[in-house]
């Protein structure tokens, strides 16, 4: 394995550790992956601001996110096919440490195993992996990064619950009736069986009438019977984080939702327990 790493930013000291810790990472990786043939990688650090202008030139989102990925193959089988004495460029891997370091605060984990995760998501576009075609390469996506963070042992099995809660309020949010405010909403609910439940909003002329998101994921979920849940994920199209409205944290609190995670555009997400959103929700008195 030929491993490029190029540091365009200044704002993270540069370590022989995150050198060898980055190596690691991608050789796990492509050890896992079993590609059978010499590989090149080449990976950028950058900060927000250069990311964020190659988000706007390359996929005209004009925001900073945690990592793009430069792929010079469709899938694996075109990379196989590169036998020979020279390594197969797989393409460029560019992480914004700067972004790094913010998710790792808010997902409560160390510096380095957000790195690990960044990379480790990144190198399996490289080669194919792509999440956003269909669910079922979506979710072998997941599964093939949960097993690669678990032989790193950097896997953080609440974490992972967590980003893939996001991912599925940001696809149900997609089928949001909003035809008065175009502002679409998603959530996704996960019950204390792991099975998750999905909503978004939904409007009306008369605006009294409207749902949010929040409360048909949890009103679907209890018209099925389940009335005991562990998290919920919100997702909307604002770039800056948007919390559920105060009817829907009395509903939450009705049910016992431990954990609340809102997210924005880019996916960028926090958490927080009811008590936090509500400290002084309604109860029955005895």
């Amino acid at each position: 394995m030929i491993l490029d790493i190029s540091n365009n930013q200044q704002k993270y000291k540069f370590t022989p550790e995150m050198e060898n810790f980055i190596y690691k990472c991608i050789a796990s990786a492509l050890k896992e992956e079993t590609l059978g043939i010499p590989v090149e990688v080449s990976i950028v650090l950058t900060d927000n601001d250069e990311i964020r202008e190659l988000n706007a030139t390359y996929r005209g989102i004009d925001a900073p996110t945690d990592v793009l990925s430069f792929p010079l193959f469709n899938n694996r089988e075109d990379v196989k096919l590169m036998q020979g004495d020279e390594a197969a460029v797989l393409g460029d891997i560019v992480i914004s440490l700067e972004k790094a370091d913010t998710q790792a605060i808010e997902y409560g984990h160390d510096f380095l195993t957000e790195l690990g995760f960044l990379l480790v998501h990144g190198l399996l576009h490289l080669i194919g992996y792509d999440h956003e075609k269909d669910q079922k390469n979506e979710k072998l996506m997941q599964t093939r990064e949960k097993h690669i963070m678990k032989t790193l042992s950097l896997l953080r099995e609440d974490y992972m619950d967590v980003h893939e809660l996001v991912l599925l309020a940001q696809k149900a949010k997609e089928n949001a009736y909003v035809p008065y405010s175009g502002f679409k909403v998603g959530a996704a609910l996960l019950d204390v069986s792991g099975n998750v439940h999905t909503g978004c909003n939904v409007e009306n002329a008369s605006f009294g009438a409207t749902n949010c998101a929040e409360r048909t994921a949890i009103f679907k979920a209890v018209s099925d019977g389940v009335r005991s849940f562990e998290a919920i994920a919100i997702a909307s199209d604002s770039k800056d984080l948007i919390y559920p409205c105060g009817i829907c944290r009395q509903v939450m609190a009705e049910f016992g939702i431990k954990k609340i995670i809102v997210s924005q555009s880019d996916g960028t997400f926090a958490e927080y327990s009811l008590e936090e959103l509500l400290p002084f929700a309604f109860k029955e008195f005895d």
